[in-house]
């Protein structure tokens, strides 16, 4: 057994334990990054608002350019495992995890422009994270390789926006 699969099955055993629990992880899995979007959003600043959006659509675009690549392509838990599921999802690739990288990618900046707004989203993405193995959905490496990638279009889309598009606005 391997440690993501060891981690996994820890994290989703939690599940159907708890109803509040199960219902707070199934609304933070479907919600989580709008309401960060909303955070966002009440930056009132143009600059976060750029940053994390842009830094959003570039993580989902290379999400999903790596879901095209066979070689990437990871049977999700429900598929393999026994699992508690708590939520319908499609038998897509499982790596990584698509959530993840919208939830961070929109937190991330924000920490740069508004430290409390920025550390309530990060906080809010890593439960974002947490949600997907807990309802059944992804593996820990998912959401580590969602994570990564949001760091990279955050940075890419800083450095973008910083020395081309925000120097105008």
């Amino acid at each position: 057994m391997t440690l993501d699969l060891l981690i996994f099955q820890s994290i989703n055993n939690l599940a159907t334990q708890n109803s509040v629990a199960d219902f707070l992880f199934i609304w933070i899995t479907h919600l989580g990054y709008i309401a960060i979007a909303i955070i966002v959003l009440l930056s009132k600043k143009k600059k976060p608002v750029i940053n994390s959006f842009l830094a959003a659509v570039l993580g989902k675009a290379i999400e999903e350019s790596i879901k095209l690549i066979p070689y990437f392509y990871r049977a999700r838990p429900f598929i393999d495992q026994k699992v508690n599921l708590l939520v319908i999802n499609y038998p897509t690739s499982s790596f990584p995890s698509g959530h993840t990288i919208v939830a961070f990618a929109l937190a991330l900046p924000l920490l740069y422009y508004n430290k409390k707004l920025g550390i309530i989203a990060t906080v809010l993405a890593i439960l974002v994270g947490f949600s997907r193995i807990f309802v059944g959905v992804h593996y820990l490496s998912d959401v580590f390789g969602g994570v990564l990638i949001a760091v990279i279009s955050v940075v890419i889309t800083h450095y973008f926006t910083k020395h081309i598009v925000l120097k105008y606005v």
